[in-house]
């Protein structure tokens, strides 16, 4: 049984160990296997422009989901969702959804964005 950087989770799953991988390519493989968060994020800062905010943090978005798959859905297999991921998604939503161009607040990053091997790949 591997363990990643944080050790397993209660419900026996893991964080990517990264072992070489950056947080960019650990991003890509996580959100290759869940398009549903992109999904679900999209949904959330929707529903959240819909009531007026011009703007909102992508990691208020990612608690949201969190509780969603925890409390409301009692999923028994919930996905762990690393906040090193949250400047991907907010950068791949924000090119990917013209209507929430700008939505996020983000930061330069140090490494090439997700968007920016992810864009062309099938949307999700």
């Amino acid at each position: 049984m591997a363990e990643g950087i944080y050790g397993p989770s209660e419900r026996g799953q893991y964080f990517a160990a990264g072992r070489g991988r950056t947080i960019r390519e650990q991003f890509e493989a996580f959100h290759a296997e869940h398009p549903e968060v992109y999904r679900e994020l999209v949904a959330l800062a929707r529903l959240v422009k819909s009531r007026g905010r011009p703007h909102w943090g992508i990691k208020a978005a990612f608690e949201v989901a969190r509780y969603t798959r925890i409390v409301e859905r009692d999923d028994a297999e919930p996905f762990l969702l690393n906040n090193n991921y949250a400047p991907h998604y907010a950068r791949l939503i924000m090119d990917r959804e013209p209507d929430l161009a700008g939505f996020f607040a983000v930061r330069e990053l140090h490494e090439p964005s997700a968007r920016d091997v992810v864009r062309g790949a099938g949307r999700p």
